[in-house]
């Protein structure tokens, strides 16, 4: 900006009150710039913030339910080795100390991809081979753990 503004005062016929004119919007533009790179960032934060919000209220408590009364039922197979092993890919992404954006990208398909896996496959199976008391104890469990982001102090997608 500072070399295209030199470049104006020292090669162009135009007086300088068009010069300082031009000066003045690009000042305006590098402010209105500066404030969406200051939104992007708050967003980014409150997006880590309540990350680390879900994992610690909802996700690993989840994720405990599963694996500990969930998984068991099915033995060990491939398929609950998947889930086991997408379970620990959440965490580790929800754990990343980088804030780069992309983390939140691979996050969010991440966890689509397990639930998907989850609802298609793997309550398909647990259903076919559990009994109504199983059930019953799963069903006991989950309703312990219910996801109310309410309780989140923060809730910026509300404004």
């Amino acid at each position: 900006m500072i070399i295209s503004l030199l470049w104006l005062i020292s090669y162009s016929n135009l007086d300088s009150f068009y010069i300082f004119k031009t000066h003045a919007k690009s000042m305006k533009l590098q402010e209105t710039k500066t404030v969406a790179e200051m939104v992007t960032e708050k967003i980014k934060t409150a997006c880590i913030f309540y990350a680390d919000w879900f994992k610690e209220k909802y996700l690993e408590p989840h994720f405990k339910i599963e694996e500990q009364v969930f998984f068991p039922l099915l033995g060990t197979n491939v398929r609950v080795k998947r889930a086991f092993a997408n379970h620990r890919r959440i965490i580790k992404l929800l754990t990343c100390s980088c804030e780069h954006i992309m983390v939140l990208n691979l996050l969010e398909e991440e966890l689509g991809t397990h639930v998907r896996f989850e609802e298609r496959i793997l309550y398909w199976e647990i259903k076919k081979i559990a009994t109504p008391q199983e059930l019953a104890e799963i069903e006991k469990h989950h309703q312990g753990l219910c996801f109310n982001d309410a309780e989140w102090e923060d809730q910026f997608w509300l404004e």
